[in-house]
């Protein structure tokens, strides 16, 4: 298991992380981190360094967004790392993560990232879905197939089991549904606190 050091406060470039003699090249020099926290996308790790020649700093570089990030300092190498969830994490996961960061006061903003997190994990749970390969029947020789070249797309129509067009919009309406459901039974966690 790796020993680490939970970093907390390092949100922007004023107030980063910084760290001494990071290698540059030949030289060595200073490179700064943190982390940036948006309302709704999330988190991501930006970092930055110090040009040695001209002393200043280069332009910051950002990861992605993850629902919630983290920074550590493994004290075995003394490199700086982060530990971060993504939107989609599952219910044992998002547990994992919060062992991990026990006692660490993560931002308001993270917090409600991890609400709603938990909230969708319990809505889903339960939910089960099909995956089915599409059909397709060509327009003029009826040919049912389920491989179309992209191309030849607009000689196919998609058609259900019985070789029967399908209702585009009925699918769509139903898929609408399915989502306006589980984001109800999301809200109805959320709101409870689970």
């Amino acid at each position: 298991m790796v020993n680490f050091e939970l970093l907390k406060g390092y949100t922007n470039q004023e107030n980063a992380l910084i760290v001494e003699n990071y290698p540059y090249g030949y030289q060595r020099t200073q490179k700064r981190y943190w982390i940036e926290t948006h309302k709704k996308k999330g988190d991501r790790l930006a970092t930055q360094t110090l040009n040695p020649k001209t002393k200043i700093w280069n332009k910051p570089k950002k990861s992605t967004y993850n629902a919630i990030m983290v920074l550590y300092r493994n004290l075995e190498n003394n490199h700086i790392k982060t530990f971060s969830i993504y939107p989609s994490t599952s219910k044992e996961t998002i547990k994992a993560f919060e062992d991990r960061i026990k006692g660490f006061q993560l931002l308001q903003e993270q917090q409600e990232q991890l609400r709603i997190m938990k909230a969708y994990s319990k809505a889903y749970e339960g939910v089960t879905f099909e995956c089915r390969a599409r059909e397709y029947k060509h327009k003029v020789t009826g040919e049912i197939t389920s491989s179309v070249p992209i191309f030849e797309m607009d000689s196919y129509i998609e058609v259900d089991s019985n070789g029967e067009p399908v209702n585009k919009e009925e699918e769509e309406k139903q898929q609408k549904e399915v989502k306006q459901t589980i984001n109800k039974i999301a809200s109805y966690y959320y709101h409870k606190g689970e």
